[in-house]
């Protein structure tokens, strides 16, 4: 359950909160803003490249997420790289982002998330799991992932109404609401798929939907309604 939409929500409501708190002009401020939101997003971006892993082995491929893209030192990589770029703003941002995709997984999603990682990989405790003795049922696992598309859906309209109050992106809401219909429709077919399928069957054809086409398309929209976004 990546659930990298409600991450989106998440990004869209705490962004003014923490532009707020300090960037020292509107240019840091729009950065940091898009920052947090885009950095609520990306660490899903793991997902990629374990899509041909999955159809070889399941488990292994989703042993692999939430790891390298889920560190904290990641987030700090990602800081130091914008930071050195001169976009303290957008350095900000990323890693805050990204830092708190790590604790809302942590805390919500009934996994482990390697905060830590490559430590992992010396021998070094990195991983925290408050869900290690919790057994979720499969019907409630694939009904999860169906609820993956009404994350994007909400995000979605959450953007197409700012857009609309800031009278922004205007000639670009024509498009989004068609991709926010496609949301609707695809949480109904996956919800049905969720009580026929099993589990293994459904995350075959749910995480390449998902991954394939949909996250991207997420990062697609967010950076599309940028100007959107810095101006929440």
């Amino acid at each position: 359950m990546a659930q990298s939409g409600f991450h989106g929500i998440i990004g869209v409501y705490g962004s003014r909160a923490l532009a707020g708190s300090g960037a020292a002009s509107a240019r840091e401020k729009g950065d940091l803003k898009f920052g947090f939101v885009l950095g609520n997003i990306v660490p899903d971006v793991d997902l990629l490249p374990l899509v041909l892993l999955y159809l070889y082995d399941s488990r292994l491929a989703m042993s692999m997420h939430r790891t390298f893209t889920h560190s904290l030192l990641m987030a700090a990589a990602v800081y130091l790289v914008f930071a050195a770029r001169r976009r303290p703003g957008l350095a900000l941002g990323l890693a805050a982002g990204m830092v708190l995709h790590d604790l809302v997984d942590v805390a919500v999603w009934f996994s482990g998330v390697d905060l830590l990682w490559p430590l992992g990989l010396l021998g070094l405790p990195s991983t925290v799991n408050l869900w290690a003795n919790l057994h979720i049922p499969g019907v409630v696992g694939s009904l999860l992932g169906a609820a993956d598309y009404l994350a994007y859906g909400i995000y979605f309209v959450v953007l197409g109404r700012a857009a609309l109050r800031q009278e922004t992106c205007l000639s670009f809401l024509p498009r989004l609401r068609l991709y926010t219909g496609l949301q609707w429709v695809l949480t109904a077919i996956f919800v049905v798929l969720a009580l026929m399928l099993s589990h293994s069957l459904f995350n075959v054809v749910h995480y390449a939907l998902f991954t394939l086409v949909m996250l991207p398309l997420a990062i697609y929209i967010t950076v599309k309604m940028r100007p959107v976004i810095e101006a929440i």
